[in-house]
């Protein structure tokens, strides 16, 4: 529990809740009713569930566990004390902490409405699936032609021929009346299509054929025409020169010469953003030096990517190659495989987030809410009739823009649940955006609204059905309040008491000498190219705000650091005999390195202006003991011993 670790916290510390989302699919399950309470404050009562779920949360390896739990409790009774302080301030009452409850609460809410055990399955078929791109082939029959059913199961029975030509196949069906269409659509992997053609395209042998399936209008038939491993996450530059439509050959040409001088000034080591600036005609990243955002497999065309994906090294450049766009020299800034951990963050986070967003998820709702109309307890309200339901539906699919508050259906009850109902207007609402079509029947529709109703009324309720909900809100919920409190009785305090921290400083001077340290320019520059012309404009004694102006991806720093400090940015590596360090690779691709300008022995003693960002910590850490002792008086506290034993028997 992030909250417990708050002694000694910089005032300046970012409101890390607002960033506190969990991108989980977590499990659903009614709340225990009955838990027995680990320790009271004043007349409130912790329950010992609470405690070993944050304790277990942040638990690590231990000799002795005693030891590590009482600890523990300890500094969550703290945090429980500055809770109720918080509360008797009534800072949830505050309207930026009551907004930020809510936004969280909608921030994670859908991870909670889906079943765990289909999402697991499908995020485990989404893993499996990432690791495999398929080349595809497509045929599709419209329904505007006649027996367009019919004429698919022609074309399937042709293709499936041994020998059969595709395109002798297509043009045979064409030639019979039947408008039916042909693509390759080049590569596609997990997310690329939807989730049914998704399972029919993955289902395929290498070189098998789908029978006609009917999709949206028309009937579709596919072919697996190639495997590969996953092509992993790229990043590139490009120069563009684009071809007009229906060009002839001496603009060909020409264009292609063009692309041929472009390659040759690139391969002469001028610089890639550079000549992409000047020559390329990608209006969306000719700005950026060419930087195309990073993308996967099925992201561009065909021709595009066959090429880019050869590239073998980072920083390798393809020569000129011709698309339907024109011809694009391509230059390698980064490749990332998709990992083969299924626990990696990387994978996890992506994967997760895009389960979220597909309409496979639907599958694991719909499970959830066929589980959870028993606990909902959820039913037909008395005296509702089908012919009624079908009135209003009818009304709202012959006008659509029909307020559905003004109908006289509006507020009757259709459901009851346990501690609630839903009304007309509530199954008006789900007709307008069901979109089932108006000829859905009552038999079809109203198990779609049973599921729904359920769904939404679960959503509402989620704190009395989910116990990782219910404790997910709390923490959010104290650990906001806790924040607001420690601004106001600690971070603010010390940052604001000058005489305070003065008086400190001085009766705590020995605490706040040096190390090894020096005066030093930190420099960052954003392009590895720029580092030697940086380095050399310092050499020549080019002022600091010439070089920034001059060259304006480049940031200087100056200052007195810590020789350890600074060695953290260069992984040891200081400086050299020039007074200059290596170049430092960051994991952003720019490049930091320093210039030492004078060195100081270590145990200099620092001056308060110098010391006073850690003053400001230790200052903190005497006025938030100086709250909780202050806190420990105001509001007793009282430990259950035995229930605590009995958590220690707990394995």
């Amino acid at each position: 529990m992030i909250y417990l670790m708050l002694s000694g916290a910089k005032r300046n510390k970012v409101r890390i809740m607002n960033k506190y989302i969990l991108i989980l699919l977590l499990n659903s399950s009614v709340l225990p009713l009955f838990s027995q309470t680990l320790f009271t404050i004043g007349n409130e009562k912790v329950p010992s569930s609470e405690f070993t779920r944050a304790y277990n949360k942040n638990k690590i390896v231990v000799d002795d566990r005693e030891k590590s739990m009482r600890e523990y409790l300890d500094l969550y009774i703290n945090f429980k004390l500055k809770v109720k302080a918080a509360r008797e301030l009534k800072l949830d009452t505050l309207s930026q902490l009551r907004d930020d409850l809510t936004n969280f609460r909608q921030q994670i809410q859908e991870n909670y409405v889906v079943d765990e055990s289909i999402s697991k399955k499908l995020f485990n078929e989404a893993f499996e699936r990432s690791h495999k791109d398929l080349h595809v082939l497509y045929f599709s029959v419209s329904d505007a032609n006649d027996s367009a059913e019919k004429s698919a199961m022609v074309l399937y029975n042709k293709l499936q021929s041994a020998k059969a030509d595709p395109t002798a196949v297509l043009e045979s069906v064409k030639n019979s009346g039947v408008n039916v269409k042909s693509s390759d659509i080049g590569f596609i992997t997990v997310f690329s299509v939807s989730y049914v053609l998704e399972n029919i395209i993955y289902d395929l042998k290498l070189g098998e054929i789908s029978k006609p399936y009917h999709y949206k209008d028309a009937w579709y038939i596919f072919k697996l025409l190639e495997e590969r491993e996953a092509a992993g996450k790229w990043k590139v530059a490009q120069i563009m020169l684009s071809m007009p439509p229906n060009a002839d050959a001496s603009v060909s040409a020409a264009i292609k010469s063009k692309a041929d001088s472009v390659y040759h000034l690139v391969k002469n080591r001028g610089d890639f953003a550079d000549l992409a600036k000047t020559f390329s005609d990608d209006k969306l990243t000719f700005g950026s030096g060419g930087e195309l955002a990073e993308f996967g497999t099925g992201k561009y065309d065909i021709a595009f990517e066959k090429e880019v994906f050869k590239i073998s090294n980072d920083g390798d450049i393809t020569m000129p190659f011709l698309t339907s766009q024109g011809y694009h020299i391509v230059k390698r800034l980064s490749r990332t495989a998709i990992p083969n951990n299924i626990e990696d963050p990387l994978i996890t986070y992506d994967l997760k987030q895009k389960l979220q967003e597909d309409s496979r998820l639907n599958i694991s709702r719909d499970k959830l809410a066929a589980n959870m109309m028993g606990p909902t307890a959820i039913k037909r309200a008395a005296g509702i009739t089908d012919v009624e339901l079908m009135k209003y539906a009818d009304s709202v699919n012959k006008n659509p823009s029909i307020e559905e508050a003004g109908m006289p259906f509006a507020k009757k009850i259709v459901l009851t649940f346990k501690k609630g109902t839903q009304t007309g207007a509530d199954w008006v609402r789900f007709i307008r955006y069901s979109n089932l079509g108006a000829g859905a029947t009552i038999k079809e529709l109203w198990p779609k609204f049973m599921t729904w109703a359920t769904l939404e009324y679960y959503r509402q309720h989620l704190e009395e059905y989910n116990e990782d909900f219910h404790f997910q809100m709390q923490e959010f919920r104290e650990g906001n309040m806790l924040f607001e409190a420690m601004e106001r009785n600690v971070w603010g305090k010390a940052a604001m008491d000058t005489v305070g921290l003065e008086q400190y400083y001085k009766d705590n001077s020995e605490n706040y000498k040096w190390a090894e340290s020096g005066d030093m320019l930190i420099i960052n520059i954003l392009k590895n190219e720029t580092a030697d012309f940086v380095k050399k404009a310092l050499l020549d004694e080019k002022s600091r705000s010439d070089i920034v102006e001059d060259m304006q991806d480049v940031q200087i720093d100056s200052g007195r650091y810590e020789i350890a400090q600074v060695a953290a940015l260069t992984k040891g590596n200081i400086v050299d005999k020039d007074g200059y360090s290596p170049y430092y690779k960051n994991s952003d691709s720019s490049i930091t390195f320093i210039k030492l300008l004078r060195t100081y022995p270590a145990n200099q003693h620092r001056n308060f202006e110098d010391a006073r960002g850690l003053i400001i910590d230790d200052y903190q850490n005497v006025l938030e003991k100086k709250w909780i002792k202050d806190l420990r008086k105001k509001y007793p506290h009282k430990i259950n011993e035995s229930e605590f034993q009995l958590i220690l028997k707990e394995k």
